[in-house]
């Protein structure tokens, strides 16, 4: 004996709908949405005896049963009651039922059961109407001539599909420098699922690549694009904060300010650019209707893996942000590091990159930065020492040295923020009279300031005949027959 949902029993329905109170026939498990030919035609929902997808699973087995016994010529398609229910049948083959599940919008206790009827009736009605249509489309594409258009559009899309393949790839070569691979797989993939679209045997491969390659990868590629636009945007909007914020201080306006505003301006371009990353995944796996609860679930064990495994990451990012809490140094100082002197070029939360003297680009991860020598935080100071003769006039090298200082200071005074300070004979050496002054000059200007000092004071020692003296040793020999002698 068949069951009755063979028997044209409408499906989901085991008795009469008298024998069951109304609680017990109306459970809306689901809902799913009935295609055909990978088309959207209406949504069915699931009872307590079929689920929304077994629902839907049965009536595309009997619309294609029907097809394919009656091809073209199907019988029409009407609406009638059968066991109670409302259903639509082709000829006397039972399609698809009309139960109270498949009006959730509407509060069916309150109606009468023939108010119950008209509105499924009404259904019943929209849903023929679209499975007629559907069915004479397939019947379409199933016709020779079909066929053979199908097949010249399927011609014409690989011909184009190749002639935008050569203009990718020159285009590419010339503008982009990249050979541009993705966009030639988009290119292929789109035009293999269209081709295949075109032919109803080969629709249920097509919607395959579709939703499981082709809908991914589109989504991805159209999420990186608007990820990298946001991202953009972002950038340009925290430059444009803090340019004004620059601008509203011109009056406090230091050279520390500008490093400063630079060194935060790329933290927080850097640190957006990763959260606007992660919000685009966020949306990718929402899109994907992926199920992120158990993504959350999971999430926990990787993250305990990956604090373990990401240990100087983490150790690089909390030295970062303790560097821009205490402001050690920004971008266009000047810092030593161990031996390594050099420029800030950039820096981010994980790592500082430094220019060298001679050029080289130095990255290191903030966790190694230790101890930082800053030579341009604030202000810098010139410590300017020299050697004069025992036999040379001391007061006089004195007074020539503090006369070239003071004369340096007036002269840079946009470099040079205080007098000098004459530290007068700092040392008694094996080969001369050690000289010691002190100038304070604005930042990074202090190299620049030690060399016209040096510069200066040789000039003036030449002209005052005070000579600068070359380191002296002096030697004793003692011979070997005199070695003995007391």
């Amino acid at each position: 004996q068949k069951p009755p949902s063979e028997q044209g029993t409408p499906e989901g329905i085991s008795a009469p709908p008298s024998q069951k109170p109304p609680s017990e026939q109306i459970i809306p498990e689901a809902s799913a949405v009935l295609n055909l030919l990978r088309l959207p035609l209406f949504t069915i929902s699931g009872t307590d005896n079929l689920s929304a997808e077994e629902r839907k699973a049965r009536v595309e087995e009997r619309i294609q049963k029907v097809f394919s016994r009656y091809g073209p010529d199907f019988p029409p398609l009407s609406v009638r009651q059968v066991a109670g229910s409302t259903v639509v049948l082709a000829g006397e083959e039972l399609l698809v039922t009309v139960l109270p599940v498949d009006l959730p919008e509407f509060n069916l206790h309150a109606l009468s059961e023939g108010q119950k009827v008209v509105l499924e009736r009404e259904v019943a009605e929209r849903w023929r109407e679209a499975l007629q249509a559907e069915l004479v489309r397939l019947a379409v594409m199933h016709s020779p001539s079909y066929r053979r258009l199908a097949c010249g559009l399927a011609g014409i899309l690989l011909l184009l599909a190749w002639s935008l393949h050569q203009v990718a790839g020159w285009m590419g070569r010339r503008w982009l420098r990249s050979p541009v691979w993705s966009l030639k797989f988009l290119l292929w993939s789109l035009t293999l699922v269209a081709c295949l679209g075109l032919f109803p045997e080969s629709q249920d491969l097509a919607w395959l690549l579709y939703s499981k390659i082709l809908y991914p990868f589109l989504l991805l590629w159209g999420t990186m694009l608007a990820t990298s636009a946001v991202s953009s945007l972002v950038e340009g909007l925290v430059h444009r904060y803090f340019l004004a914020y620059q601008q509203e201080r011109q009056d406090l306006f230091l050279h520390r300010l500008s490093q400063r505003i630079a060194t935060l301006e790329q933290a927080a371009q850097v640190t957006l650019r990763v959260v606007v990353f992660l919000a685009g995944i966020l949306v990718y796996v929402t899109l994907l209707k992926i199920d992120l609860s158990a993504v959350l679930a999971g999430a926990g064990i990787l993250g305990v893996a990956l604090g373990l495994a990401l240990q100087d990451f983490l150790k690089d990012v909390v030295a970062g942000v303790n560097i821009l809490l205490e402001d050690q140094f920004g971008v266009g100082d000047v810092i030593e590091v161990d031996s390594l002197t050099g420029t800030v070029e950039s820096f981010s939360l994980r790592s500082t990159r430094i220019r060298a003297v001679d050029g080289r680009m130095i990255t290191m991860p903030n966790s190694s930065l230790r101890l930082v020598q800053n030579h341009s935080s604030g202000w810098a100071r010139v410590d300017f020492k020299i050697s004069v003769a025992y036999e040379d006039d001391l007061e006089g090298a004195l007074q020539a040295l503090k006369e070239e200082a003071d004369n340096l200071a007036e002269e840079w005074s946009d470099k040079i923020l205080e007098p000098p300070v004459m530290m007068g004979v700092d040392a008694l050496e094996e080969s001369g009279v050690l000289l010691r002054v002190l100038l304070q000059t604005r930042p990074l200007s202090q190299w620049e300031t030690a060399r016209e000092m040096n510069r200066r004071v040789k000039l003036r020692f030449d002209k005052e005949g005070i000579t600068i003296p070359y380191p002296q040793r002096v030697v004793r020999t003692v011979l070997e027959r005199d070695a003995h002698e007391p």
